[in-house]
């Protein structure tokens, strides 16, 4: 899967004719230069904030608007 999501899969997220949200949204692993990382992308249309919480970490990411 690409890193970058295309304004296309945007446009078909928002109007709900993405035949696969969660192949966009939601946690993904990815590696880039040797080192791997999550993201997790949320459409959240209405929120003031939102962020993501590690369980075992006890830790609260605050999300970023992109």
């Amino acid at each position: 899967m690409s890193q970058k999501i295309t304004p296309e899969q945007i446009d078909r997220i928002v109007w709900n004719q993405h035949h696969d949200p969660f192949e966009v949204l939601g946690p993904h692993r990815f590696e880039q230069e040797g080192n791997t990382a999550w993201v997790v992308r949320a459409y959240l249309p209405n929120a003031d904030a939102a962020w993501v919480v590690c369980p075992a970490e006890r830790t609260e990411y605050p999300m970023e608007t992109v």
